[in-house]
């Protein structure tokens, strides 16, 4: 509680100081003569309600209104505390993948990707979101005949397909997204380095290497 007219520790100081990180008491201001210019000024300060003096009887009610609602904020606070916690750690799985990975639309254009794919790339995760797969995949060239991706589409299901990077070769996984209702709203893009498996396959058995499955 605060007195308004209190000139040595009065509500708009006392709000002030609750506004200090890590402070949340709620703060019920009485007031004698104020008018509605103040009461709302006070209530942008951060008051939790204004009472008049001669309606103490509501205090109680008051005061359990303010405390009910500082333990919503704090309960927000911790609810959102745990989503960030979950999205950091979520994070730093996801850049812990050797392979790299993007998160694609529909149509697609590229949602997220991993450090793997940025690497990949040679640009920054941030700077590759919005450009289509296979901008990255092929450097700028015309999306290929039925590529894994389209293919993906067709069929709604895994696709896989080895392709020949300048001396490499990459397989490329594209896996179906599907929201509740099972309509397909993106895919789940990893490209592998298989350079070093294909060539074992190819010295061992050769022509048993596919770039298609």
């Amino acid at each position: 509680l605060a007195a308004y007219e209190r000139p040595e520790c009065g509500a708009v100081h006392a709000l002030r100081i609750m506004r200090e990180p890590g402070m949340d008491t709620p703060l019920v201001v009485i007031a004698g003569c104020i008018g509605e210019a103040a009461v709302a000024a006070v209530m942008r300060e951060g008051a939790a309600d204004v009472l008049p003096r001669g309606s103490l009887v509501d205090l109680g009610a008051a005061i359990r209104r303010a405390r009910e609602a500082r333990d919503r904020r704090q309960e927000r606070r911790r609810a959102q505390e745990a989503v960030e916690i979950s999205e950091r750690q979520w994070r730093h799985l996801f850049d812990a993948m050797e392979d790299a990975v993007s998160f694609l639309d529909s149509t697609g254009k590229i949602l997220k990707c991993n450090s793997a794919m940025a690497a990949f790339a040679g640009e920054s995760a941030e700077s590759l979101v919005g450009k289509y797969c296979h901008d990255i995949v092929h450097r700028g060239q015309a999306r290929p005949h039925l590529c894994p991706f389209d293919r993906m589409r067709q069929s709604h299901c895994r696709e896989i397909q080895i392709l020949p990077l300048a001396e490499r070769r990459v397989q490329v996984v594209v896996d179906p997204v599907f929201d509740e209702s099972g309509n397909l709203i993106g895919a789940l893009h990893m490209l592998r380095d298989v350079t070093a498996t294909t060539r074992f396959m190819g010295r061992t058995n050769p022509g048993s290497v596919p770039t298609k499955l």
